[in-house]
């Protein structure tokens, strides 16, 4: 009886929430689906693939990200998002105007990489079938991107939830499958994952391509404001990358290849609970921007709070039990770098807390302020890295990271409150205190983790009562938006 009462109490409190709240959970739930699968299939592809091949998959997959950044200027997940609301009543007109723009930019980037490509071949070690692949990826993935962020504008999660389960899933199926028919090489992996993707990708693409529809006067306005948005943008997304990238293409030349595959298995776990705090952004920003439209500052603040709780609770948690869900998922050799994961977690906390204000500073369309924190912070990674792996080795980039991360986050904060001065309510959209205090203890979290990595009793009581005590306090709170 209590549990049929429970089951009917959650349908009626699910049925009673706002579209926005519905759309929020939906997308969350399926981004939390979709990286479980991903993950997941992490073990078997490093049971299937040599050490030395998966390290090469994981340098192949970090320049793909640069050169998708150079290549897209990632405009359908900055100015587009940002523009969906400026332009709404020409929405049509101006997604099919972004995807010609990042077209053009596209044919710009790979004709370039044609003239080099031996050069880069030989200095990074991409072959050519791999750099083909990876263009023709950037030249269809970012429809499908759009299509998302339409979808999220208007909270139609269920067309969207069900496309990204089912590209996920063709996606590691037809990787598997290959690795198994053709050889267990890095190139196999990523040259079919990269058509495959592209596959699905087309059908998106073709979705947006009334380009002759536009008018000459409007694509020259969207184009203009897309590029001004987005353009300091693309040193910032090229530094943020170094943050979380860097360290292992870096690892790969001063310390090898295996190393590099041993810090990205670690790297890969600890940055699980990552996709709760993109998942949960992604969701929620067309909302925050709504709710800044509106004035509904308090909104914003409430909902942040309870977000910034429950993120640093789910890494505390995760950082207990890794070492147990290390042993489980990798081979022996991939152990050592369990101590890497305490401060990369919490590395993953200074990153929410980082996409929080530069949400402020985008809606505002303040880009550059985010163009200089990202700059300095990626410089000194780089520095610190470079330092730390010559004097202690490749685990010490753990701790640069999250140093990094830490500095990358009052960077912002301090610009964010640049920003809203002089705006009126704008001063107590994040709680100040909350964010403080939590941040304070989620660095004495990661040292004291560490610490107790070898004592699994007390690891597993701290576990029991943070979840004991989390439930106390926020269980029978109600969560709408």
């Amino acid at each position: 009886m209590e549990d049929g009462f429970l089951t009917e109490k959650l349908i009626h409190k699910y049925r009673s929430m706002s579209q926005a709240a519905k759309s929020a959970f939906w997308f969350t739930v399926c981004n939390v689906m979709l990286k479980g699968i991903q993950f997941v299939t992490v073990p078997v592809f490093t049971r299937l693939m040599p050490d030395e091949e998966y390290g090469r998959l994981s340098i192949f997959l970090t320049y793909e990200q640069m050169l998708y950044i150079l290549a897209t200027w990632e405009i359908q997940i900055g100015a587009y998002q940002k523009g969906i609301f400026k332009y709404k009543a020409e929405a049509e007109d101006f997604t099919a105007a972004a995807q010609f723009l990042m077209n053009i930019l596209t044919t710009i980037c790979f004709a370039f990489a044609s003239v080099f490509h031996s050069w880069i071949t030989e200095k990074i070690g991409i072959p050519v079938s791999v750099m083909a692949a990876m263009f023709l990826f950037f030249m269809l993935q970012p429809s499908y991107q759009c299509w998302l962020i339409e979808k999220r504008t208007s909270y139609a999660y269920k067309e969207a939830v069900f496309a990204t389960l089912f590209y996920s899933l063709v996606n590691i199926i037809v990787s598997l499958a290959s690795l198994l028919l053709f050889g267990r090489t890095a190139v196999i992996k990523y040259i079919s994952s990269a058509v495959m993707s592209s596959v699905i990708c087309f059908f998106f693409f073709i979705r947006h391509m009334n380009y002759l529809s536009v008018k000459k006067d409007n694509m020259i306005k969207y184009w203009a404001f897309l590029l001004r948005f987005e353009g300091p943008l693309v040193l910032h997304s090229l530094s943020y990358l170094i943050l979380g990238q860097a360290d292992r293409v870096m690892i790969g030349k001063m310390a090898g290849n295996a190393q590099a595959a041993y810090y990205g298995a670690a790297y890969s776990l600890a940055n699980v609970i990552s996709l709760f705090q993109n998942s949960i952004n992604q969701s929620l920003l067309p909302w925050r921007y709504q709710m800044m439209e509106q004035k509904k500052y308090q909104a914003v603040r409430k909902v942040t709070s309870i977000l910034i709780f429950a993120i640093s609770t789910a890494i505390v948690l995760f950082i207990l039990a890794a070492p147990e869900i290390m042993r489980i998922l990798f081979p022996k050799s991939y152990q050592e770098a369990a101590a890497c994961i305490p401060p990369i977690s919490v590395s993953v906390y200074f990153m929410f807390l980082y996409t929080l204000f530069v949400n402020i500073e985008t809606y505002y369309e303040k880009t550059n302020y985010v163009m200089y924190v990202s700059l300095f912070c990626g410089a000194v990674n780089i520095i610190l890295n470079y330092f730390g792996i010559l004097t202690f080795g490749y685990r010490v980039c753990a701790y640069t990271t999250l140093f990094s991360y830490v500095l990358f986050a009052l960077g912002h904060f301090f610009f964010m409150k640049r920003t809203i001065k002089g705006k009126a309510g704008l001063d107590e959209i994040i709680d100040k205190r909350i964010t403080v205090l939590i941040s304070c203890a989620m660095i004495a979290a990661s040292v004291l983790a560490t610490v107790l990595y070898k004592h699994f009793m007390i690891r597993f009581g701290l576990f029991l009562i943070l979840i004991i005590s989390s439930i106390k306090r926020y269980g029978k709170k109600d969560f709408d938006l």
